[in-house]
């Protein structure tokens, strides 16, 4: 779990740390009710 990993919090510093859970957090909420064919093709647009 990153939101633990104090070793990646401190490289990452405060800020940094910060966006990124709340981006992949979101993320999170945003696909794990959609069928995988659809996660999947939003992930690949977005990668």
């Amino acid at each position: 779990n990153l939101e633990k990993d104090e070793v990646i919090l401190n490289a990452m510093g405060e800020d940094l740390s910060k966006s990124y859970l709340a981006v992949k957090k979101t993320e999170y909420e945003t696909l794990k009710n959609l069928p995988s064919a659809k996660e999947v093709e939003l992930l690949l647009e977005k990668y």
